[in-house]
């Protein structure tokens, strides 16, 4: 019978029929391959689909802001090396028992909600990522006042022209001069929410070619959750690259719809970036210069003869004969 309940593993990669073999039952057939389609680790990627709102509206009013922003971005999607932070599904049991006899019986399945991931990154010279972590932070609270202004963007400015407030009773009509008549927050309309100051970030892991998905997570309302200022301790003589711990908090989603989002994304990876090493330009072979543009060498002769040795004194090199010249090498036309 044909199914017709939808898979909730859709999008994702099909595992092979392997159920005609013997597997590791009895000797295990070495000569025929196809039933160890083992699963392998080390093929992921990683997408910042948003970036908080109000990082968005600064990156507008501040050039710097906009490249160390930009930047940021591309170092977290294009030098993601690894992630962690997934946890187990996980169930939870109740005891049967007759008084005498007992058995668990599962009455509860945990699936991560809340998370804590981390992924790994070496610090550019001009602390991008150590610098927009600060930025976004101070920028939700300032640490030393605990108030909320995204760097200005929440900084009230009031109109200063004088407007009346008629206040009706029930016994007279009274006029009032206001002077601080409303808050209009900084040439922008952001106003500050939690809706403003999350990452949501896309992260997959594929097969070994890197074309089908194994397993996709929407990673939502995450927030970074520190920045390293310990990067500038000192020690003298300990020179070395600082690689950070980029810790982050959000609310991990899975399911046919984010593998599909995710397949999209990937069918994008492979429509612009080169996995076969004899099909990539190298920036050096760019730069290469063409032979016909090399300058030929002055003074260097092209006669066949030159560098040839005299056939007077060949027997004289052979044998070890020669006085003339302490590499035996004798009657050299030049």
């Amino acid at each position: 019978m044909a199914a017709t309940s939808k898979s909730i593993f859709t999008y994702q990669k099909a595992p092979r029929n392997i159920t005609s073999y013997m597997l590791s039952r009895g000797v295990a057939d070495f000569s025929d391959l196809y039933q160890w389609d083992n699963y392998e680790t080390g093929y992921a990627f990683l997408f910042v689909l948003e970036i908080p709102r109000f990082l968005e509206e600064l990156k507008k009013v501040n050039d710097e802001y906009k490249q160390l922003i930009e930047s940021y971005k591309h170092i977290l999607e294009y030098d993601f090396k690894n992630l962690s932070g997934l946890e187990d599904m996980t169930a939870d049991t109740s005891t049967l028992t007759d008084g005498i006899n007992e058995i668990n019986v599962i009455t509860r399945v945990r699936e991560q909600s809340n998370g804590s991931f981390t992924m790994r990154y070496y610090e550019r010279s001009g602390s991008i990522i150590t610098k927009v972590n600060e930025l976004y932070l101070r920028g939700i609270k300032d640490p030393r006042t605990q108030v909320k202004r995204y760097h200005g963007l929440l900084d009230p400015v009031y109109d200063d022209t004088n407007s009346k407030n008629t206040v009706q009773t029930s016994t007279a009509t009274s006029t009032t001069t206001n002077t601080n008549k409303a808050v209009n927050f900084n040439g922008t309309n952001i106003k500050a929410g939690y809706e403003n100051e999350c990452f949501t970030f896309l992260y997959f892991n594929t097969d070994n070619t890197c074309t089908q998905i194994e397993k996709a997570f929407l990673l939502a309302s995450c927030q970074p959750q520190n920045a390293e200022l310990s990067m500038y301790e000192y020690e003298k003589g300990n020179i070395e690259w600082r690689e950070l711990n980029y810790t982050f908090s959000g609310f991990p989603i899975t399911g046919p719809g984010v593998t599909k989002k995710a397949q999209d994304f990937l069918k994008w990876v492979n429509s612009c970036t080169v996995f076969d090493e004899s099909r990539f330009g190298y920036a050096a072979l760019q730069r290469m210069p063409e032979s016909s543009s090399i300058e030929k060498p002055v003074n260097i002769t092209t006669d066949n003869t030159a560098f040839k040795l005299n056939s007077s004194n060949v027997n004289d090199w052979w044998s070890g004969e020669d006085t003339k010249n302490s590499t035996g090498i004798t009657g050299v036309t030049v």
